[in-house]
């Protein structure tokens, strides 16, 4: 039988261990390659960012909107979303006890905002009527959840704009 002469390319038989010197570099997988390009992507986008003033201050109003949704709780009790529960008079101007006032029933429309829930400024009939008047078609449709609707009706809201995407598609 003829004995194998090692290159560069054979691998070492089974039953020999092959040392590697300490000072040779390790071979990086491509996943850890992968890795550190992104690393090192993110750190030249936030580099670029921080630079701009816009950015910045979208950032600062989007943490501050993230922040309020998540301790919406601690800022304004939901109890306060019920007509039956208000003591507050009704359509008080802003004072220190309802900083932006109460509404027509009493409730803080603080509290309205923070909860995104039964909002003044847009009810359920004027989104009826908008779309009433509106000459392209349009449809509404209302899940109660305020602003977070896409928590509780993902699914129904999902189902209603594939619907319209369908709908815009054959016109």
């Amino acid at each position: 039988m003829a004995k194998r002469v090692p290159t560069e390319m054979s691998p070492p038989p089974a039953d020999q261990a092959v040392p590697t010197p300490a000072h040779l570099p390790k071979l990086a997988s491509p996943r850890r390659i992968a890795w550190q390009r992104r690393r090192l992507a993110v750190g030249r986008f936030w580099k670029s960012f921080r630079k701009s003033k816009m950015g910045m201050t979208g950032l600062i109003i989007l943490i501050f909107f993230f922040l309020v949704a998540i301790f919406a709780p601690v800022l304004a009790n939901p109890k306060g979303l019920d007509p039956t529960l208000t003591n507050g008079p009704p359509l008080a101007p802003p004072s220190l006890q309802y900083p932006l006032g109460t509404d027509d029933l009493g409730r803080s429309v603080l509290t309205l905002v923070i909860w995104g829930k039964d909002d003044p400024l847009f009810t359920v009939d004027q989104s009826r009527c908008y779309a009433a008047n509106n000459p392209h078609n349009t449809t509404t449709k209302y899940f109660e959840g305020g602003h977070f609707m896409l928590e509780e009706h993902a699914h129904e809201a999902a189902l209603e704009i594939l619907k319209l995407a369908a709908r815009l598609k054959l016109q």
